[in-house]
């Protein structure tokens, strides 16, 4: 994104980024972290990590977004403030693809049954992602995105 004239703020395990200089360190993938450079008034780029730890004890830190990436729904992160099950934690992570715009995408891992179930609660746009390449249902949302995507820029 910088490449191409982005000024980006960043959050992550590591820190906080403005325009690839390091302001913060340690964990920051919390609500406070998203809210720091969303007020940056460099930033016109957000790339956002959000945990599940923020989002059960302090929410999104913003109210919607433009895209969001969810990789999957793993059994390592069990056992905070009554999220216990792995059900429990899909339904937590499900908030950051429920916060996508209408026009923008949630992109989805497809070789995740539980990810894969957030597409029905999303008002958005979907994008599916799979590191198998016979993945079926990623390669007909592939198909379907291109074809969206060049029939917008050809109108």
């Amino acid at each position: 994104m910088r490449s191409v004239g982005y000024k980006v703020g960043m959050t992550c395990s590591d820190g906080v980024y403005i325009m690839n200089r390091l302001l913060m360190t340690g964990d920051c993938t919390g609500p406070s972290s998203a809210q720091f450079v969303l007020k940056e008034p460099v930033v016109d780029m957000a790339v956002l990590e959000t945990a599940r730890g923020g989002l059960v004890r302090s929410g999104l830190g913003f109210e919607h977004c433009d895209v969001a990436i969810v990789t999957n729904v793993a059994a390592d992160h069990l056992g905070l403030k009554d999220i216990h099950t792995l059900e429990e934690l899909a339904h937590v992570k499900s908030t950051v693809p429920r916060s996508v715009r209408r026009d923008g995408y949630a992109i989805l891992n497809a070789d995740d049954e539980l990810v894969m179930h957030m597409r029905k609660q999303c008002d958005c746009k979907i994008a599916l992602f799979s590191l198998d390449e016979n993945n079926r249902l990623s390669a007909s949302t592939a198909s379907s995105v291109a074809w969206r995507r060049s029939t917008r820029t050809a109108s």
